[in-house]
């Protein structure tokens, strides 16, 4: 089993809005973006990762966190 220790996600307005700003910036030039749990689980089935554990930066929405976990049991 191959388990991803070490993700971010976020709320969906909060990662849009993160993409917008961050356009042209040192983040985008590296490919970081930000992820919401979706976009999560389909790299996750893309590259054969069973698990992951993720945090979530932006604590303004925290309920998105127990949420999704309710609505996505499936590894997280």
């Amino acid at each position: 089993m191959i388990i991803d220790a070490h993700n971010h996600v976020y709320p969906e307005k909060i990662a849009r809005l993160f993409k917008e700003k961050a356009s042209g910036s040192a983040s985008a030039l590296v490919g970081l973006q930000p992820r919401t749990i979706p976009d999560l689980l389909s790299a996750m089935d893309q590259s054969g990762i069973e698990g992951a554990v993720f945090f979530c930066v932006a604590r303004k929405e925290d309920a998105v966190i127990n949420k999704e976990q309710r609505f996505h049991n499936t590894g997280l």
